[in-house]
């Protein structure tokens, strides 16, 4: 057995016929699971149902993010290739037409270089439905008031499980703020996965490169000798209006 849950229980087992590990799923909502199953990066492939109903998914050997903070600790850029690689994950999952609805630490699994992928869709809905499972500990607020699962829930959920793994790093605060802005109580204060997936940008950094690029410019034209009819656009028209040189032709 690899894992048991609410959704069922996962078996590890060999595949002769294709010479291949797979994990078999066996639960009660195997119907609504395998019936237009998302097929993108995000997602482990389902890859067949046998006779009796159970789904055969790839192996994936990675461990959930549960089981990785628990195996010891993490390191602040793995948080944020974590992050980054979840909220990836989730804007694809929402591009196929899906919300995952069950997010939780046990249903996403993390490679050895941060790369995530979500399992366990049996509660999976469109987006705008109601939900089919609430998770109190991480589903939004209005969710669990009755609101249907839609994209500022969704990252509002995905938030709450990558906190799990951000708040007990130290050196992480611009990606503990942006956490905390997925936390909003407020659906529409809530960044949206095209934000999330936006590179994070350190102030000081940018603020840093805007004076080195002033310096430069300093440098290279003294205040001294700018002067209305010297000044940098008469260097590059001046050197626009040059004639061009004749090239040589090229030996045969």
């Amino acid at each position: 057995m690899l894992g048991s849950g609410n959704q069922g229980e996962v078996w590890l087992a060999h595949d002769r016929q294709l010479d291949r590990w797979v994990a078999i799923k066996s639960g009660p909502s195997l119907d609504h699971e395998a019936c237009d199953f998302p097929v993108c990066e995000a997602v482990v492939p389902l890859y067949d149902r046998l006779e009796d109903g159970r789904l055969v998914y790839e192996y994936c050997p990675w461990p959930t993010l549960e089981q990785r903070l628990s195996s010891g600790p993490i390191t602040a850029s793995e948080c944020e290739i974590i992050c980054r690689h979840a909220w990836r994950a989730l804007a694809a999952l929402f591009a196929s037409g899906w919300a995952h609805g069950d997010l939780a630490p046990d249903n996403l699994v993390v490679s050895a270089t941060g790369e995530v992928r979500l399992i366990d869709l049996g509660s999976r809905v469109r987006p705008n439905q109601a939900p089919r499972t609430i998770r109190p500990n991480y589903s939004a607020p209005e969710v669990q008031s009755g609101s249907a699962v839609d994209e500022a829930a969704e990252v509002y959920a995905m938030a709450q499980v990558l906190m799990c793994a951000v708040g007990r790093v130290q050196g992480v605060k611009r990606l503990r703020g942006r956490l905390q802005a997925c936390l909003a109580e407020t659906p529409k204060a809530r960044p949206t996965l095209a934000q999330l997936n936006q590179p994070l940008q350190d102030k000081r950094r940018a603020s840093g490169r805007v004076l080195v690029l002033v310096a430069g410019l300093m440098a290279a034209f003294p205040l001294s000798d700018i002067t209305p009819e010297r000044g940098p656009w008469h260097q590059l028209t001046s050197s626009i209006d040059a004639p061009t040189p004749r090239l040589r032709p090229l030996p045969p």
